[in-house]
């Protein structure tokens, strides 16, 4: 009877110990994908998979009041690219897309499904690829140099 009882007490705490497992109590809340959610300076992190090549970065500043972006990258090229441009967030469907540069109106390659929005990250997946896929994580501000030498510091880190 004594190894009964203790074979139902070891049965009914590894249920319990299953029960509480340490994924059930890390489930992340992700946020819907807003313009206010979406706001800031985001460096991209990951791209298909991979981490950026030394040297290589890509930043994207998000300003939600006009919708408005600029991108600053140096990927495969020895000088930073810098491209402004409009934003458009469906929040229903959780997808973002662009135009660059006001006169021109050249549309982004894709429109992207952005996924796991947490405050720090998020992923957008091109809606019509799906190996298309780019990881950001939030930055407080550029690192010193990525803006162009033209007078216009990006010095917010007063907020």
């Amino acid at each position: 009877m004594k190894n009964l009882l203790k074979i139902a007490f070891i049965a009914t705490a590894l249920a319990f110990a299953a029960s509480c497992s340490k994924e059930d109590s890390e489930t992340v809340e992700y946020l819907r994908a807003t313009p206010y959610n979406v706001e800031g300076i985001w460096q991209l992190v990951e791209w298909n998979g991979a981490s950026l090549a030394d040297g290589s970065f890509a930043y994207i500043e998000l300003v939600r009041k006009n919708r408005e972006f600029t991108a600053y990258d140096k990927i495969e090229t020895f000088v930073t690219s810098v491209r402004t441009g409009e934003f458009d967030i469906d929040e229903e469907n959780s997808t973002i897309g662009g135009i660059y540069d006001y006169s021109i109106y050249t549309p982004w390659e894709h429109s992207y499904v952005i996924s796991e929005l947490t405050h720090d990250r998020m992923v957008w997946t091109a809606e019509d690829d799906a190996a298309e896929v780019r990881v950001y994580m939030r930055v407080q501000a550029l690192p010193e140099g990525i803006a162009p030498e033209t007078g216009d510091s990006e010095d917010d880190d007063a907020e």
